[in-house]
């Protein structure tokens, strides 16, 4: 038969034409199978075998079609990442509709052959979903660093496997009732692990660390984080810990700690940049047992008893000039003789000389509550983008019985707030604060330039400095004082300048608004020139009326002020 009587029979493979390729292949098979001078069942069972011959042509012409897509093109190294990535952002749900991540091994071979390649990919081992699921990741991860999440009971099988990984385990977080487990995570070391966090949930007794986690050998441990746990200080001495966050408010009720232990912790513990500790610190004696040197600490927040926290800030010491970020909260509950003004000589020891300005820059001031608290914020640097830097302090401390103005009149001394630029005050003291208590806080800010005032501590504020104190206005008048000399700027939010709100608190009439402005015009040696206004129930009436006094007042509802808006004027 001549090579054209094939083509003709056959098709020609190279040809673009489907219509005429694959008729004339097809055609010589289906006259075969009607010429079959056998049984039914047989010709059905040669069918059968066709039908399936045909789908995979189909299989593989859909590969061929894939493989010229331009998303097929990319490398495999580059597709299991892309893969790993979205490990990280989609939880892994096999057993629903949505699948998670997993649904990538389900869109062509290529893909599912990617990603049962790819190691990393699999490394994130979990036991909700079954012994198997994790055996099998286990085995796909081949010997990639794991990381390892518990959130339940483990079966024996189960804990045998964590242990028999910890050689490769890179992060471990536990949270669940893992005592027995944590029993056995003292035989064995533990060289590439950087992140260890263990929880217990608190309907459980918390979790008893042991004295010999991990046999003492953590050699890259970085993040320790302990949560309803509680431990001996000496058990978790790993010199390479960088970040650790411990709260365990029942510490003292289990295993009280001493002094010293803590103490001689934080000495073996040198590479520290941030610590947070949350009910956990042993009391410590106003007598300096020995102070410790932590060379790279940047941030520092603790929560506890005010003893307890001068204790810690009086035996640390920073190298001068370190980036140190001191958050500083805690509670009093336990100690009635307990006073909160206490902490702030240590703090300004942290902050710099304690017969010197600080370099406070910036100061947020707020308050409330319950249990009455006032919760002090500073930086030391103004920065004139929205994001907030990283406060210098932050400090929240509880009244009880203290007046508000004896806490005011020690942050003042305490904190030395001569170089203050911005201020912001926002609280719920209600008529507890008032103008006294501006002159008590910043009757050293003298370069003032920025004011926010939130809240109904601003309505007071106007209302009482226009006709409030009048005696207190004409003598301060007299003697040429002025609590805010060099202010540019003042913000206002979250105020009713137009009658009674919503719960009935009597708030200044639109008529005091003009003359409260003048008032501090007048203060401020008419250095005021510009008043944003937001969020506030206020008519443009009254905006008007504010504008003949201070001839820049945005008023914008949408914009809150914030700390870190620029200072016009300097």
């Amino acid at each position: 038969m001549s090579t054209q009587a094939v083509a003709e029979l056959h098709g020609e493979p190279t040809s673009s034409s489907v219509e005429k390729y694959w008729p004339t292949v097809l055609r010589p098979r289906l006259d075969y199978l009607s010429s079959l001078d056998v049984d039914d069942d047989r010709v059905r069972a040669l069918i059968d075998g066709d039908i399936g011959d045909i789908h995979e042509v189909i299989r593989v012409l859909n590969t061929c079609r894939n493989d010229r897509a331009p998303i097929s093109r990319i490398p495999s190294e580059l597709l299991g990442r892309i893969f790993h990535f979205l490990s990280r952002r989609e939880a892994l749900q096999p057993r629903t509709p949505e699948a998670g991540w997993i649904s990538v091994t389900h869109v062509c071979r290529r893909w599912r052959h990617t990603a049962l390649q790819y190691p990393g990919l699999w490394s994130n081992i979990i036991f909700s979903l079954g012994l198997r699921w994790t055996e099998e990741m286990l085995a796909r991860s081949k010997t990639v660093p794991l990381d390892v999440l518990v959130t339940g009971t483990l079966r024996p099988r189960e804990s045998q496997l964590v242990i028999e990984h910890l050689d490769r385990t890179e992060d471990l977080h536990l949270t669940a009732p893992v005592q027995t487990l944590l029993q056995d995570l003292t035989t064995e070391p533990v060289p590439v692990l950087t992140t260890f966090e263990i929880s217990s949930v608190p309907e459980y007794s918390p979790l008893m660390l042991p004295e010999d986690l991990f046999a003492h050998s953590a050699p890259r441990l970085q993040t320790l984080i302990i949560h309803n746990c509680v431990f001996s200080w000496p058990s978790l001495v790993f010199n390479s810990i960088t970040y650790l966050n411990i709260w365990s408010p029942l510490q003292a009720m289990y295993v009280p700690n001493t002094a010293e232990q803590f103490l001689d912790f934080l000495r073996d513990c040198p590479n520290l940049e941030d610590v947070r500790l949350y009910g956990c610190i042993p009391r410590l004696p106003l007598h300096h047992l020995h102070n410790i040197h932590m060379q790279r600490l940047k941030r520092l927040d603790v929560l506890g008893p005010a003893r307890s926290i001068v204790g810690v800030l009086d035996h640390l010491h920073a190298v001068p000039g370190a980036s140190l970020r001191l958050t500083v909260r805690f509670s009093m509950r336990d100690d009635r003789d307990d006073d909160s003004r206490a902490v702030i000589p240590s703090v300004s020891a942290h902050l710099g000389d304690s017969h010197h300005s600080s370099p406070l820059l910036v100061l947020s001031i707020a308050g409330g509550g319950a249990r009455r608290t006032v919760v002090v914020t500073a930086w030391t640097v103004i920065q004139a983008s929205e994001t907030v830097p990283t406060p210098a302090l932050h400090m929240e401390l509880e009244l009880r019985r203290l007046p508000a103005i004896d806490m005011l009149t020690h942050l003042r001394d305490g904190l030395h707030l001569g170089s203050l630029r911005v201020a912001s005050v926002d609280t719920t003291f209600n008529r507890d604060w008032s103008v006294l208590h501006w002159d008590v806080l910043f009757a050293h800010s003298m370069d003032m330039r920025h004011v926010i005032l939130s809240g109904q501590l601003a309505a007071e504020t106007l209302f009482e400095t226009s006709c409030g104190p009048v005696g207190a206005a004409q003598s301060n008048q007299a003697s040429g004082y002025s609590l805010f000399p060099s202010l540019v700027t003042i913000s206002i939010s979250r105020v009713n300048f137009i009658g009674e709100d919503h719960a009935g608190t009597s708030q200044p009439p639109a008529p005091v608004v003009q003359p409260a402005l003048a008032w501090l015009q007048l203060q401020c040696r008419h250095n005021l020139r510009k008043v944003n206004i937001s969020e506030c129930w206020i008519t443009p009436d009254i905006v008007d009326a504010m504008r003949e006094t201070v001839t820049d007042v945005v008023w914008d509802e949408q914009v809150e002020p914030i700390l870190s808006d620029s200072l016009e004027g300097w």
